[in-house]
């Protein structure tokens, strides 16, 4: 790449890095949608042009702790063996010190903030007992537009790459995002052990395409696509497990196409799982709400982000994770798996 940053960059070329790598880490196919889904949840696209919620505006706070990080005048050097219109390619921000430094150091801060918040705003937590020492948690998170905006946040402000028109730029993301025409969410099964010298072994399996998404319609949809290592039993002496499901946005229904969480109707997201089974013993239905949309907006403004980085704060916070943290009663976990959504969406480039 040659010349200026703003006459030698694609204008969209963060949004198809990023995109990639949402893709790469989303859920895989697996064959004709119709083929998974019983005939009460034939996918088809709803009437309402609202339906798919990828096709949003940005969060105000995206562009707010963006311009707050003041990037420096970009250098026009272009990143040695960079695929053209990835990550790499795109010009370098190098930050200032001092004051300049200080300023990328908030935004940062902000933007993890962000993160934090939208995941726990957006995720609903189960527990299952393993034995008297131990327990399995189960994380159902909605990959809500809001969500990719903080994780798109956090990865270009980690990198420090300037950004002409972020806004539009994150338009460009979701709605390429949208074009998979379905409702993402983040299945996530960690263990924990509270005593160390019970090294007991447990398996914990849900039956994936049991896990139903059901709407105000009383309309019991399962998942068109799923990651098919969440439909293995879980071995609680291994690595956590989690992956991504994907079910439709609309589904024939009496003749008609039914938006699934048509907002007018619609206050919580439900998703529930026929049977959850540990070593093999079921132990009943578990049902995961999410709050979804409120009966009125208020119009209240949106409050500002938190600027205020505390004293002596660890750096390597503002880092993806790649593995779940396994206490949910941790004071930490939610910063801590905000960070593993970073991670898995990203794989943090």
């Amino acid at each position: 790449m040659s010349g200026s940053f703003l006459g030698g960059v694609s204008r969209f070329a963060v949004a198809r890095w990023w995109l990639m790598m949402f893709i790469v880490t989303g859920v895989i196919a697996c064959g004709d949608p119709s083929a998974q889904a019983d005939a009460k949840s034939t996918p088809c696209p709803p009437e309402e042009g609202n339906a798919n919620v990828y096709r949003s505006t940005p969060h105000p706070w995206l562009s707010l702790i963006y311009q707050y990080s003041g990037m420096t005048v970009p250098v026009s050097t272009p990143q040695p063996n960079a695929t053209p219109g990835s990550m790499a390619d795109l010009t370098v921000m190098i930050p200032a010190t001092g004051i300049q430094a200080q300023q990328v150091l908030m935004a940062r801060y902000a933007a993890l903030q962000f993160l934090i918040e939208k995941a726990q705003r957006w995720s609903d937590t189960r527990m299952v007992r393993l034995d008297n020492s131990s327990e399995a948690y189960i994380i159902v998170t909605f990959i809500h537009p809001e969500l990719v905006q903080a994780v798109y946040l956090n990865s270009i402000l980690e990198n420090t790459y300037l950004i002409p028109e972020i806004e539009k730029q994150m338009d460009e993301v979701m709605r390429q995002v949208a074009t998979r025409e379905e409702l993402l969410f983040m299945v996530t099964m960690v263990a924990y052990n509270r005593d160390s010298l019970n090294t007991a072994r447990h398996t914990l399996d849900i039956p994936i395409g049991g896990m139903r998404l059901t709407n105000a319609e009383d309309l019991s949809i399962p998942p068109l696509h799923d990651d098919h290592n969440l439909d293995q039993p879980m071995d609680t002496t291994q690595k956590p497990v989690f992956g991504f499901l994907g079910y439709p946005i609309g589904v024939q229904s009496n003749g008609k196409c039914v938006w699934v969480l048509d907002t007018k109707y619609n206050t919580n997201i439900v998703i529930v799982a026929d049977s959850v089974l540990v070593d093999g013993i079921p132990k009943g239905s578990l049902a995961w709400t999410i709050r979804y949309q409120s009966l009125i907006d208020p119009g209240f403004p949106v409050s500002p982000p938190d600027f205020a980085v505390p004293p002596n704060y660890d750096l390597r916070l503002l880092s993806p994770l790649f593995a779940p943290p396994e206490n949910a009663g941790d004071p930490n976990f939610w910063r801590d798996f905000s960070r593993f959504i970073w991670g898995q969406v990203t794989f943090g480039n």
